[in-house]
């Protein structure tokens, strides 16, 4: 029996002793590291090329076609309308007559002006012809020296009036071309107030006139989508149809409320009617990151990838304009490698197996 107690307690000790040693079996599997770099477990990952995952971001906002050029053209005369050979829809070209007016008595003014200067005309040879005879006269004492300056102001005075007269016909011929009230531009007749028979006075509106040709467009943009005009090429969609745009002009001020500034646009093909009501559109040039795949670390977004030196880190790429929730354009690689599952968890440099 004694010796039945001894040989179990030997057996036991011996036990004990060999699983405390540093090479049992299982002493070895409980101090081995998992990694043979840092000792953290390696973190399992998906990851693939950023072309695969990157999205084509657009942008949009409202604009309007406006025409550089629309008058109201006006009478400049009081006188009654005669005739009105346009109508609303018309197209015209420069110089075109609009409208006609009474023009009896500008006529009559007019004529009654060149009459009056004929007849200074006549008075101006007289006085010509009196003051050489008289010349002569004055070395034989046969006229005086008063004599002669009193033609030769005579000549001078009815010189001086045919000068005011030649003004006060240039006044009457511009009277009489007035009558005709004419198109400062080409472009399209979109209203007629002044009809036959409507007597007008200086300032009436005749004819709404629209330049069809010097057109562009104009938006209200945030700072950022400003920003984002100078590296992607703007549309213009209306009606099922786009042209594409130049930016002309990006106003230095901003609207107090909305904080837009307006910009400018040119039309690079063709052009669509003034007053039409669109969209301006553009696509973000370059690779854009969906939100989903954007995270924080130390306070800066960006982008989880694995290491260049192998597929066993994560490497955090910081990304500039990123915002955590927000999908981001960014100039990376097509085939760098964007960790897309298992990403919430990572730190920087944290071991990884990518999957």
């Amino acid at each position: 029996m004694g010796v039945e107690v001894r040989t179990r307690a030997c057996v036991v000790l011996t036990a004990m002793l060999f699983w405390a040693l540093p090479g049992s079996h299982a002493g070895a599997q409980e101090q081995a590291p998992p990694s043979a770099e840092t000792g953290a477990t390696p973190t399992r990952v998906r990851v693939a090329p950023l072309s695969e995952i990157a999205i084509t971001l657009r942008r949009s906002v409202p604009a309007t076609v406006t025409s550089l050029r629309t008058a109201v053209v006006a009478s400049e005369l009081s006188a009654q309308v005669t005739e009105m050979p346009v109508v609303p829809g018309d197209v015209v070209d420069a110089g075109a007559v609009l409208a006609r007016l009474d023009c009896h008595d500008n006529t009559q003014a007019l004529a009654s002006a060149r009459s009056q200067l004929t007849a200074l005309r006549a008075r101006q040879s007289l006085a010509q012809q009196q003051l050489d005879r008289l010349k002569p006269l004055l070395s034989s004492r046969s006229a005086t020296e008063e004599q002669v300056n009193q033609r030769q102001a005579e000549l001078d005075i009815v010189t001086a009036e045919i000068a005011t007269q030649r003004i006060a016909i240039d006044v009457a011929e511009r009277q009489v071309a007035r009558c005709d009230i004419v198109a400062p531009f080409a472009g399209l007749v979109t209203t007629t107030p002044g009809q036959v028979g409507n007597y007008l006075t200086p300032g009436s509106p005749v004819v709404s006139l629209v330049d069809m040709d010097r057109v562009e467009l104009k938006a209200e943009l945030l700072e950022y989508q400003v920003a984002e005009l100078a590296t992607n090429r703007p549309l213009f969609e209306f009606g099922g149809r786009s042209w594409p745009l130049r930016v002309r002009t990006i106003f230095p001020v901003m609207d107090e409320v909305t904080q837009t500034r307006e910009v400018r646009f040119e039309f690079t093909t063709g052009k669509p009617p003034p007053g039409a009501v669109g969209r301006l559109r553009w696509t973000l040039a370059g690779n854009t990151l969906p939100a989903a795949f954007v995270v924080e670390r130390g306070g800066r977004a960006g982008v989880f990838s694995v290491s260049a030196r192998g597929r066993n880190r994560a490497t955090f790429l910081p990304l500039a304009g990123a915002s955590s929730g927000q999908p981001v354009t960014t100039d990376l690689p097509d085939d760098l490698l964007v960790v897309t599952d298992g990403r919430f968890g990572l730190q920087p440099d944290q071991p990884i197996i990518a999957e």
